[in-house]
């Protein structure tokens, strides 16, 4: 013990002997430094001329003394952040929590989440998540696999049947925008009530499968006819072309099977004016197709052959209860659930178009035929026109007919087209309206 005490006293003598050369002072800054802020522990401090004083001590108010990121010489109390959990928004100033990864949910959303890397796919809860690829053919919408919930029927499912819970099928009814699991059953069950849709019906899905296939389809001679044809497929015209080249072909053809409830279909009266249309409309059961819900066109109520299409029209509404949003610049609180708007000019909240059942008795080209409606119903042109999509004029080639309104009206235009300047946002072209079945 005595020798630990004469080393001790000798490490204090050389430390007393460099009393006659001080350390710098540390509280001290420069004037070109004034006003500027630091943290200290949980301590603000504040450059007064030369020196750094006390401004605020973030822990008496419950916060945390931060320096501010990418500006130098600014901190601040800031309230602690608390991490995003699994599936909540994050940034770069609400970090997740550990183990999790903010990245993009879908390509075309601005918004980021935490999420589960499942390159190790076990890493997903077992029957509430599943390992997204998070591929959408050869292109990636999230840098690396996922986890994803389970959605039970229309929810979000991002193009994988493993995304929706029991049988349900990833599908979508929008063109592509949005894929809900549905509850689906067979083209050749449609207009029945199969065992798959419970008590509800078998209805004729937004698009057509192909029998045989994309690969090997099976061709046909008459339009509308289904000679040659088996199982609900009928003739029709198809285009098989990815690109705006149109690669039309007659082959046999039937609309998908989803199950669901027959929408109403609007009358004459209903077409009388803009307020019995608003009227229509009200009504849960106007409208086909919405996302979200299970209503859909069934069959014709007339004799002929024309077949209910669920339409677009001009008018427009909102989710019951709303979904509110950010503004006419936020592209993404809708989730691909209708675009953010006002109807009051205050109240934000995503705004859906409206689509009806009718049955068009002139064709996308403009060609018309009556026959169509059959006995007891006329092929017209409704009082009020609620804004369906016209026909429009085609060359030999399926291209649109192109028009210069400019120079005096429908220059290229022939028989009933007219130059239309109002429907396409990219020019103008010879378009009409398309007649639908009416009740005499």
């Amino acid at each position: 013990m005595k020798k630990l005490a004469v080393v001790m006293l000798a490490l204090s003598w050389l430390a007393c002997g460099e009393e006659d050369d001080p350390p710098p002072a540390t509280n001290t800054c420069t004037p070109a430094e004034s006003n500027s802020t630091k943290c200290d522990g949980n301590n603000l401090l504040r450059c007064d001329g030369t020196v750094w004083v006390l401004a605020e001590n973030c822990a008496a108010t419950n916060k945390e003394c931060k320096a501010v990121a990418g500006l130098t010489g600014v901190a601040r109390c800031e309230s602690p952040v608390t991490p995003a959990a699994e599936f909540e928004v994050c940034s770069t100033s609400v970090p997740c929590e550990a183990g999790l990864t903010c990245s993009d949910l879908l390509l075309l959303s601005e918004d980021q989440v935490c999420l589960t890397d499942c390159t190790t796919p076990s890493v997903c809860a077992a029957g509430t998540e599943y390992c997204e690829p998070g591929t959408l053919g050869t292109a990636s919408y999230s840098d690396v696999p996922f986890c994803f919930p389970v959605a039970d029927r229309n929810g979000l499912c991002l193009l994988n049947d493993d995304g929706c819970s029991g049988d349900l099928t990833c599908q979508t009814f929008d063109g592509g925008a949005n894929f809900l699991c549905k509850q689906m059953c067979s083209g050749a069950e449609v207009g029945t009530t199969p065992a798959a849709c419970g008590t509800e019906t078998c209805l004729a899905g937004a698009y057509v499968e192909i029998e045989g296939g994309d690969a090997t389809p099976v061709t046909c001679a008459t339009v509308g006819s289904a000679a040659g044809c088996s199982e609900n497929y009928v003739c029709r015209e198809v285009n098989f072309s990815a690109t705006q080249t149109p690669d039309i072909r007659q082959v046999c053809a039937r609309p998908v099977g989803v199950c669901g409830l027959e929408a109403d279909v609007p009358v004459g009266a209903d077409f009388a004016s803009q307020t019995t249309w608003q009227t229509f409309l009200g009504a849960d059961d106007a409208t086909c197709n919405l996302l979200g819900t299970d209503y859909y066109c069934g069959d014709y109520a007339g004799p002929g052959a024309a077949e209910l299409t669920c339409a677009d029209t001009r008018w427009a509404g909102s989710y019951d209860p709303g979904i509110p949003c950010n503004g006419f610049d936020d592209f993404s609180s809708c989730f691909g659930f209708g675009e953010c708007g006002t109807f009051d000019g205050t109240t934000f909240e995503c705004i859906v178009g409206l689509s009806v059942c009718v049955a068009f008795c002139t064709d996308p080209d403009g060609v018309e035929d009556p026959g169509l409606c059959g006995t007891g119903y006329t092929c017209g042109l409704p009082t009020y026109d609620p804004g369906f999509r016209p026909a429009a004029q085609v060359d030999g080639t399926g291209n649109l007919v192109e028009c210069d309104a400019a120079s005096g009206g429908p220059t290229n235009c022939t028989g009933d087209f007219v130059c239309d300047t109002e429907t396409y946002s990219d020019g103008d072209f010879c378009l009409k309206p398309r007649k639908i079945c009416l009740p005499n």
